[in-house]
């Protein structure tokens, strides 16, 4: 069977293939009646499925087909689920929750339903800015939100309990935006996401100063990220802990630091696990990426780029500005075998930080560097320091490198102070 893709159908055709969609004309005039207005923002979007429109400058009274679109969002999730339809395709526009049901909850039932936007032009919104605007939990795969922005959300997309499961849930072509708290939070045993393509823009620390991350991964639950960009969240642009990950194009740029403390692009903390290709981190404070007492990492082809100085907590005039720090946190042998704690760093650049380009330390780490560069990374005292620009390790940490590749331990004398924080998470109201 041949697949159609919606933007090359006319509407006859359209209204032919869905079963509650009526025949008669529209105005040309009349801009929600018009198929192509969303481009190829609908063209993944099969034409043998069942499906509920929603325009919110449709007329009222309309009955979800394409010449009668619902007003809201709401209304078009509950057709759906009456109609049992596989898709909600909404219109640019702006589409707020209602006071009565202030998130958009999808759970058990609700398998395989897919959200459809016109891109960033379809922006949705919570009905209470102290909660989220989407919320995917419990007994529920398969669920997608693609081309279309979120704004303005308290923990703005929660994937959490379980859900994704059997299938795992997906953002596709997301925009998060002025979020607080938390952009999107994934968390629970067994709740498995796909985030493809997703834009996360400024997010704020909550009232209490608590948190303010981009993207939250906890709990065990396991996030594969593709073609992901987090700009100018709060003291960590990405949190994983303790749980495997999987990530092919992350950037993490602009992570802010109030009070001058942090300001991380990405932490990987309490052996969170896994493999981070392309992408990488720029103009981030105290770390480009900061890994705590991980499990097995390999990182390539990364970027880890202009990382900003920031105070280090409990050492009055220290300040950390690296593109890499790893450590595990423990310096002495504590009298049985240690565990290992594996980084790969392969085909990566490390330039113009504001300390040091990588620095690693703790015994346990065991670091492998193939292909590396080093450039411009300022080093606090070029008198006394052996390298001007390498991989410096120090304090039990083992490097293996291949020739060209520059690394150089550091004496005690010379050893840095690091920052050695496992971030906190986030916890229910």
């Amino acid at each position: 069977m041949v697949v159609r893709t919606i933007p090359k159908l006319c509407l006859l055709l359209l209204c032919a293939v869905l079963a509650a969609c009526p025949m008669g004309s529209q105005d040309d005039d009349d801009s929600s009646a018009d198929p192509l207005r969303c481009g190829d923002s609908w063209s993944s979007v099969p034409v043998d499925g069942r499906f509920v429109f929603v325009d919110e400058l449709a007329d009222p009274g309309g009955d979800g087909t394409m010449e009668a679109p619902l007003q809201s969002l709401t209304e078009g999730l509950a057709l759906a689920r009456t109609n049992q339809a596989g898709y909600v395709l909404v219109y640019d526009g702006s589409y707020a929750a209602s006071a009565a049901q202030p998130t958009f909850s999808l759970g058990p039932g609700d398998d395989d339903l897919v959200i459809v936007g016109c891109g960033p032009e379809t922006v949705v919104r919570g009905g209470d800015p102290q909660l989220p605007v989407f919320e995917i939990a419990g007994d529920v795969g398969g669920v997608e939100l693609r081309n279309l922005a979120i704004a303005d959300g308290r923990r703005a997309v929660v994937i959490r309990d379980g859900a994704g499961s059997a299938a795992p849930i997906g953002l596709d072509g997301v925009e998060v935006r002025d979020s607080r708290r938390l952009a999107i939070s994934v968390d629970d045993v067994g709740t498995r996401a796909i985030l493809r393509d997703v834009t996360v823009g400024v997010v704020d620390a909550d009232d209490d100063g608590a948190l303010g991350y981009g993207i939250h991964v906890a709990d065990a639950a396991v996030v594969t990220m593709q073609t992901v960009t987090v700009d100018e969240a709060t003291r960590a642009g990405v949190v994983i802990d303790g749980t495997g990950f999987g990530i092919n194009g992350l950037t993490v740029t602009n992570t802010r630091a109030p009070a001058g403390l942090l300001g991380r692009g990405v932490q990987l903390q309490n052996n969170a696990n896994g493999a981070w290709s392309g992408g990488g981190a720029e103009g981030n404070a105290d770390a480009g990426v900061f890994l705590y007492r991980t499990g097995p990492v390999e990182l390539s082809g990364l970027v880890l780029s202009d990382t900003a100085l920031s105070d280090v907590e409990g050492a009055p005039g220290v300040q950390s500005g690296a593109g890499l720090v790893a450590t595990s946190d423990l310096f002495v042998d504590p009298g049985n075998p240690v565990e290992a704690r594996p980084l790969d760093l392969t085909g990566c650049t490390f330039s113009d930080n504001g300390r040091l380009g990588a620095l690693v330390e703790g015994l346990g780490t065991e670091v492998t560097a193939d292909g590396n560069v080093f450039e411009g990374n300022f080093i606090p005292d070029e008198e006394t320091f052996p390298v001007a620009d390498t991989l410096y390790f120090q304090r039990g940490a083992t490097v293996e490198v291949t020739a060209g590749d520059p690394a150089e331990e550091l004496p005690e004398e010379l050893e840095q102070t690091v920052y050695r924080q496992e971030l906190p998470l986030d916890t229910p109201d």
